[in-house]
């Protein structure tokens, strides 16, 4: 095999071993005037995995979190405070803030 062939079925193994986004969430956060919180800071935990992330809201209050694994997120944090639980992959989440 030619060094030409062999980097192209080096490039395509890379391409292949590339896990995927099993899980994903998006939302909305609005505070408890009712305007969008853009400086909200959003975490979750998945305990099964140890798993963790963070994002930060759009200037519309939105956010998308992501993770590699299957599991639903045990736990949605936003600016620290525990807001949510249980939450499956694809779910749409909106939190209103006291």
């Amino acid at each position: 095999m030619n060094a030409r062939k062999m980097g192209g079925l080096f490039l395509l193994t890379v391409l292949f071993a590339v896990p995927a986004c099993a899980g994903e969430i998006t939302g909305r956060i609005f505070n408890s005037d009712g305007s969008s919180c853009s400086t909200c800071s959003v975490s979750a935990s998945i305990k099964r995995s140890g798993m963790t992330g963070k994002v930060l809201a759009d200037s519309k209050g939105r956010f998308t979190l992501t993770w590699s694994s299957d599991n639903s997120i045990d736990e949605l944090y936003v600016d620290g405070t525990k807001e949510a639980e249980d939450i499956s992959s694809g779910q749409y989440v909106e939190i209103h803030l006291d």
